[in-house]
């Protein structure tokens, strides 16, 4: 990772450095980009944050990171799925659980119309 870069930096068709070190599950490069100054909610083009990222790739450590960072619990990414919705649709509880103890909306709905509850009972 580059970390000469302008860490609020995003390309027409690359994600933000920050959204780099969430794919690549590198919780340090994600801790000295925020300590520079990257932005914890840019959204990538398909309108994910950092946080849709590291649940997508069920990096818990950078998930509890993110969060404790003050990322948006509710931020809606990609197909209006709200990051609650994304870890009960990948059947991770425990990060379900923890974005519900930082207050995370259990009534919000994607696209179509469904909440994490929703998504919880499909994966069953």
């Amino acid at each position: 990772m580059d970390t000469d870069s302008d860490p609020e930096f995003e390309g027409v068709r690359k994600p933000s450095t920050l959204h780099e070190a969430a794919y690549q599950d590198n919780l340090e490069g994600a801790k000295l980009l925020l300590r520079k100054g990257a932005a914890i909610g840019l959204r990538d083009l398909n309108g994910n944050t950092a946080l849709h990222i590291a649940i997508l790739k069920e990096t818990d450590d950078l998930v509890q990171f993110l969060i404790d960072q003050g990322a948006d619990v509710n931020n809606p990414g990609s197909e209006g799925m709200t990051p609650l919705i994304l870890a009960s649709s990948r059947s991770n509880y425990a990060i379900a659980s923890r974005l519900l103890e930082v207050g995370a909306d259990v009534d919000a709905a994607d696209i179509e119309g469904r909440t994490a509850l929703h998504h919880a009972c499909i994966q069953e």
